[in-house]
């Protein structure tokens, strides 16, 4: 059993920005102290939410305090509702750290020319492609995302952009 730094047991909570609405627990008061000690936006973690494991971030809301996005897939897992509590079990990562999922490990690995660019990336663009591969549920799929982030790794393009549509003849200016 690993042992954690922190340990928080807090109400699973909607939180609003723009359109978009999350599901997340906020920090409480003396571990948010903690967290802003470290002068980050965001602190990245390594820890565990109701015992599964998880790599998350503390991000700040706008108004003062920190929130932990608790993702659809973790809530699935979990079976969580709004006004659940939660136990989030955590450590503070190295910001570097990057979980490199074994397909891209093994593929880094044989290509040198991908190994040498992926040695350039920050450990931001390297953890979007990390998770771009780890996203995909089926082995079919984390194939085809390794190619796309090899792709992206060539043309030095970042993941995000795979997901925006041409804009069509019909959208507003």
């Amino acid at each position: 059993m690993t042992d954690y730094r922190f340990t928080c047991t807090l109400p699973l909570e909607r939180h609003d920005v723009g359109r978009y609405v999350y599901q997340v627990v906020y920090a409480p008061p003396e571990v948010q102290a903690e967290l802003l000690a470290h002068q980050r936006p965001r602190v990245r973690i390594s820890g565990e939410v109701e015992g599964l494991p998880v790599n998350l971030a503390w991000q700040p809301s706008g108004d003062g305090r920190l929130y932990l996005m608790i993702g659809a897939d973790l809530r699935s897992a979990l079976r969580l509702a709004l006004g659940d509590t939660v136990t989030v079990r955590f450590n503070i990562a190295d910001p570097s750290e990057v979980v490199v999922p074994p397909e891209l490990a093994e593929a880094l690995a044989q290509e040198p020319f991908y190994a040498h660019l992926w040695e350039r990336l920050t450990p931001g663009r390297k953890r979007a492609l990390a998770q771009l591969i780890a996203g995909a549920r089926s082995s079919a799929a984390r194939g085809r995302r390794l190619r796309e982030a090899l792709d992206h790794l060539e043309h030095d393009t970042s993941p995000q952009h795979r997901r925006r549509r041409p804009p069509r003849p019909d959208d507003e200016e």
